[in-house]
This record gives structure tokens, C-alpha cells and sequence, in this order.
């Protein structure tokens, strides 16, 4: 007879030999990352055990919550996009595994500091957009009062996106 063992990505539970302590700062920063879920409106994670682990995993790999941060900016920016470019229906992000590649492609490009303010400015008015065409759709918690006076920016900027999207 054979064997079957599931590959630790695609098992979102701890085995018993690999338990380990609860640790205040993982709890914390898995806190941060479910928050800044939480405040994109095009993200429907109920962050899972399978987004928990992931956390977890970023947590021990020194991940910084900064570029955590950045990705999933990156991602709902392409996001928001991808849905005004293409306005067949568009599902929501669902996991935080979605963000995962954008780690690796932001760890290997150098953005100016000041690129990342701006992509948050300029997704207010995708995300007030979004919320707008699906309201109902929204869970609860979810930022749906988008200020979009926060948007206006002065100056020169950067493309919106690293990609060339729009």
C-alpha cells in the first residue's frame, strides 16, 4: 500500500511534531496583516487557517509588515484595475496567498519611497469605484466611506503601476 502526505502549503493545519509556542509578536503581526485586509475593499478574506499559516510563515521569515503593506497595495491597485479595464464581473481577492508573488516581485525592485504614497492615493478613488458597484456585496467591516479628498495630489508622479496598467 501506499501513502499519501500533503505538501505544507496545501495544509493549512500544524502537524504535532512541528506545534510551536504562541508567540505575542506573531499574533500581532498576523493582527496587522488581517487589518490591512480588512481596509482594501476588493479583498473578501476570511482569513482562513491556510492565510493564519502563511502569516505565521512571513512572520519567521522576517517578512517586513512594510512590504506586506506594499503588496497588497500592488495587488488591489492591479486589481481595481484589471475590473475598470474589463467590466465583466470581477471577484473579490479571497486569500492572502493572492499577495505572495507581489513580495517577491517588490523585494526585487527599487521604488522610490514616495511611489508607494502615491499608488495609496491613487487607489482611493478605484476603491470608491469598487464600492460603489458592489456595495451589497461587501462585508461588514469593510472601509466604505473612501475619502476621496485624499486622493488630490501635487507634483510629478510615477507611473500608477510597475506593470503599466493604468
Amino acid at each position: 500500500r501506499g501513502s499519501v502526505q500533503i505538501a505544507p502549503p496545501y495544509w493549512p493545519y500544524e502537524r504535532d511534531d512541528e506545534y510551536k509556542a504562541t508567540d505575542d509578536g506573531a499574533d500581532r503581526f498576523v493582527t496587522e496583516i488581517r487589518t490591512m485586509l480588512q481596509e482594501r475593499a476588493c479583498v473578501h478574506s476570511s482569513f482562513s487557517t491556510a492565510d493564519e499559516v502563511l502569516a505565521r510563515q512571513w512572520f519567521n521569515d522576517a517578512v517586513p509588515l512594510e512590504r506586506i503593506r506594499q503588496a497588497i497595495l500592488l495587488g488591489c491597485a492591479r486589481k481595481y484595475v484589471a475590473w475598470r479595464n474589463n467590466p465583466a464581473p470581477h471577484g473579490p481577492i479571497a486569500t492572502l496567498r493572492y499577495f505572495a508573488p507581489l513580495l517577491e516581485e517588490i523585494a526585487q525592485q527599487k521604488l522610490a519611497p514616495d511611489y508607494w504614497q502615491f499608488l495609496h492615493n491613487r487607489i482611493q478613488r478605484h476603491e470608491k469605484l469598487w464600492i460603489e458597484k458592489h456595495h451589497e456585496e461587501l462585508p461588514s467591516g469593510v472601509n466604505k466611506n473612501i475619502d476621496i479628498e485624499s486622493e488630490k495630489t501635487t507634483g510629478t508622479h510615477p507611473p500608477a503601476f510597475p506593470d503599466g496598467g493604468s
